[in-house]
């Protein structure tokens, strides 16, 4: 592989299982600016803002899954929906990237100030991070050793805000503002305001649920002709009081979901290295060594895959069979084989899952820091219904959610398949059942 034909390798940011080196500046990409902030819908419920943000690229690419991540707007987080367009780059071109929606419901409110100061003094701090997919063929992949390459550009700015709303919708907003204000029974809470608080609900779900959130870590390996390549995937997993880990289902074969990396094996560019999928797991909120699948437990599919056809471009016109992670009760199930550090996430009673719809409900991000490379785990507030023997979210989601608990307050529900669906999980997980006794080394 010549150096030429890698695209920002340094500022990719490399699978923390392959290694541990933290991602390079974005700088080494390009500089990201916010040019706008917009008031696009206001009522006596919400606030949607759009943010507007232009790059001048250091090198010619394709980005694509574009999602703010850890987004606060004067220190109150917001939930950003990702954006699926593809923005094609020109080295040294300004580009002016899609518009990208946050919203604030003000039942979820533990202030008003930060809201309150962005539409009176139409001036606004946005903080956070932009993280983006970056297209590469297949043989840049193979070097990077992922199926899913990304970028990141850290946000720091203070922005003008220009609205499009009326005198009339602004008065009704800061009206609405001083009634939840008042509601929330603390005249001082906006001289109080601590950046980054949280509904007391989240920061129960928070407290439950961190504990038990597991880093999953899938490696194979692929071969083009005698160079070997390691190929890493990172999910969300989630333990249960059952004793049992729930995980993505495909952390047991990730090329198999996989359009480009299915047609290079069928077409003869690749070959699958026979040997298990290792996988590891590592407590999202501890260090030390992980639990390897081959020592320490065993990993099963429950639910069967449905099949999609699809045509990759950079193979011809061959179809390939894909699995599609969206289906009914399909995940991966892990069986330690013995009991785990963290007690396990309680499911919701009955009544709950019985619901046709939950007003709150909380997601967990998976990511990775830019400067330090540390990964972190981000919490999402939205709402969701049920649609059918599914579960279905609010608000899509980006692909670092993919595996994460749907945890309403009184427990979980289900677990987030794709970007706007989940599965409720299965009976078979639901009670503890004893543990198979270590394996004889």
């Amino acid at each position: 592989m010549k150096p030429a034909l890698l695209f920002a390798v340094s500022g990719m940011l490399f699978s923390a299982a392959l290694s541990s080196q933290p991602a390079a500046p974005a700088s080494m990409v390009g500089s990201i600016e916010v040019k706008s902030v917009g008031i696009a819908e206001i009522d006596t419920t919400h606030v949607k803002v759009s943010v507007n943000l232009t790059l001048v690229p250091e090198r010619s690419a394709t980005l694509a899954d574009i999602q703010l991540c850890a987004i606060r707007l004067n220190g109150l987080p917001a939930f950003a929906e990702p954006v699926e367009q593809e923005v094609p780059l020109r080295k040294g071109v300004l580009t002016s990237l899609p518009p990208i929606y946050l919203t604030v419901l003000f039942r979820d409110l533990t202030t008003v100030e930060p809201l309150r100061q962005m539409i009176e003094k139409q001036n606004v701090h946005v903080q956070g991070e932009l993280v983006a997919g970056v297209q590469l063929d297949f043989a840049q992949k193979l070097a990077l050793h992922t199926q899913h390459p990304s970028v990141a550009f850290p946000i720091a700015q203070d922005v003008a805000v220009q609205s499009t709303i009326s005198d009339f919708q602004r008065s009704v907003a800061l009206g609405a503002l001083k009634m939840i204000e008042s509601g929330l029974g603390a005249k001082d809470t906006a001289t109080q305001y601590i950046p980054g608080a949280e509904p007391a609900w989240v920061h129960d779900v928070n407290v439950r649920t961190r504990p038990n959130l597991y880093w999953v870590d899938s490696t194979y390996s692929l071969a083009e002709g005698d160079k070997v390549f390691p190929i890493a995937a990172s999910e969300i997993g989630f333990a249960l009081q059952s004793g049992k880990l729930v995980a993505p289902s495909d952390v047991m074969e990730p090329w198999k979901y996989d359009a480009e990396f299915m047609g290079a094996l069928k077409s003869g560019t690749a070959k699958l290295v026979k040997s298990e999928t290792r996988i590891e797991l590592r407590p999202a909120n501890a260090a030390g060594a992980p639990m390897v699948n081959s020592n320490d437990f065993t990993v099963a599919v429950e639910g069967t895959p449905a099949q999609d056809e699809v045509t990759p471009i950079s193979f011809g016109l061959s179809q390939v069979k894909v699995l599609r992670r969206a289906a009914p009760s399909l995940l991966a199930v892990i069986t330690p084989r013995s009991p785990m550090a963290s007690a396990g996430l309680a499911v919701a009673p009955d009544s709950v899952l019985a619901q046709d719809k939950w007003d709150h409900v909380a997601l967990f991000r998976m990511r990775v820091d830019s400067a330090t490379g540390e990964r972190r785990i981000e919490t999402l507030e939205l709402g969701a219904s049920k649609d059918g023997a599914g579960i279905h979210l609010s608000e899509p989601v980006d692909s670092a959610v993919f595996g994460s608990p749907i945890v309403t307050p009184e427990g979980v529900i289900g677990q987030v398949q794709d970007q706007q669906s989940g599965t409720f999980l299965p009976k078979m997980l639901l009670d503890p059942t004893p543990l198979s006794k270590p394996a004889v080394q």
